[in-house]
């Protein structure tokens, strides 16, 4: 009776933490469908990439001149088209431009949304809150009083302060998920910004004092993996 105690315990929690298990797991092809990717106007950028144990890349970049060299969206996806993980690119002129800025904000914080488990936790929501903030863009946003949002609490995890590239990574667990924000430097990818290891980003505790970061990439994978 133990044994089988145990035996649906671990059966349990492999649906629960191991991606694409679970009956609430998303297809890349569903939530293509979806407000997500449609508002966004994320479009496919050339073929998969392969990668092991049937597993395959899928890079996206928004269809409208302006910000298509500027942003990349990746998608890590199982041989079922279960969605395993995901990367967003933004170059840093995007996100520090005084005008456009703010639509880079959006992005970063519908990304997080997007792609972190739910339901999101009191640090999750503040990091994203601090994110979205178009006030802290410095762009007039005209809108009624009664709808201006209250300004959002300080963000304990570090992310914040690397989106404003004023410190070189971040990580945080957040429910199920892992979200690591790194401020990287050389040119913005022309395609495919999965291909860097995260082996090869910085120590938390770096900052870019000694090189200015020209990119931003935010990662969401999962928190746990049962093998």
């Amino acid at each position: 009776m133990l044994r089988s105690l145990i035996a649906a315990l671990a059966a349990k929690l492999r649906g629960v933490l191991q991606p694409g298990s679970s009956p609430r797991a998303r297809t890349l092809d569903r939530e293509r469908k979806a407000h997500f990717f449609s508002w966004f106007q994320l479009d496919p950028v050339g073929d998969p990439a392969p990668a092991s144990s049937g597993r395959s890349w899928h890079c996206f970049r928004p269809n409208g001149e302006a910000f298509r060299a500027l942003v990349e969206l990746d998608v890590l996806i199982d041989a079922s088209g279960r969605i395993l993980e995901s990367r967003l690119g933004l170059d840093r002129a995007f996100a520090d431009h005084p005008r456009n800025g703010v639509f880079a904000r959006d992005l970063a914080k519908s990304y997080l949304q997007w792609g972190l488990s739910e339901p999101l936790g009191a640090q999750a929501r503040t990091l994203i809150d601090n994110i979205g903030n178009l006030a802290a863009a410095g762009v007039p946003v005209l809108m009624r009083a009664s709808a201006v949002p209250p300004a959002p609490g300080d963000d304990t995890t570090g992310g914040y302060l690397v989106y404003l590239g004023r410190r070189t990574t971040a990580e945080a667990i957040f429910g199920n998920s892992k979200l690591t924000i790194t401020n990287l430097p050389g040119s913005f990818p022309d395609r495919q910004i999965f291909a860097g290891s995260r082996s090869d980003a910085p120590r938390p505790d770096a900052h870019a004092s000694a090189q200015r970061p020209s990119w931003l990439r935010l990662d969401i994978s999962p928190a746990i993996t049962l093998h």
